[in-house]
């Protein structure tokens, strides 16, 4: 999670490629870091440019079509990312494939979507219902998605949901 995502890419980019290419792929690394910084600063329960921010990075992560991996020496990106379960902080996930985070992206926009929704549960007006509404609406289409498209890939490429909060039975709760 300290790693400069977007560095890892140029240096694995010129090893591959040389540094020509690694040049001109330099501006759009430089914003794969920023707008993973600016996700893995935002908190669940944030605004809604945090929001922004997670759903960002998580389409940036799942735009990327770079081989990850373990095996360096047949040219895969060797970048390890992590999740801490949301049940239990004390579980954390690792994996080699940058679907991990994208979900875990995708998880922490649907909470604080869910969040900000509770939060709107003080006022009892008809336009604070209907944003309600709408926020609980568009929490549970993300975990709808998360659950329907990005957890199968994510366990059938590491074999495991690898957390229990990414499982099918959490994300349907």
């Amino acid at each position: 999670p300290h790693r400069d995502l977007g560095q890892c890419v140029l240096s694995w980019l010129e090893r591959r490629d040389g540094p020509e290419l690694a040049r001109r792929k330099e501006g759009s690394a430089v914003q794969l870091q920023a707008a993973r910084q600016a996700a893995l600063a935002a908190a669940p329960t944030g605004d809604d440019s945090s929001l922004r921010a997670m759903l960002l990075y998580y389409h940036c992560l799942r735009a990327l079509d770079l081989p990850f991996g373990t095996d360096e020496a047949s040219g895969q990106m060797h970048v390890r990312f992590e999740f801490t379960d949301a049940f239990n902080t004390g579980s954390k996930s690792k994996s080699y494939d940058p679907v991990l985070e994208a979900a875990s992206m995708l998880f922490n926009a649907a909470a604080s979507l869910s969040a900000q929704a509770a939060q709107a549960r003080s006022q009892v007006t008809p336009e604070s219902i209907k944003r309600q509404c709408s926020l609980y609406r568009m929490a549970s289409g993300l975990f709808q998605h998360l659950r329907e498209e990005v957890q199968f890939e994510l366990a059938y490429r590491a074999g495991s949901a690898l957390t229990a909060d990414l499982s099918v039975e959490a994300l349907r709760a």
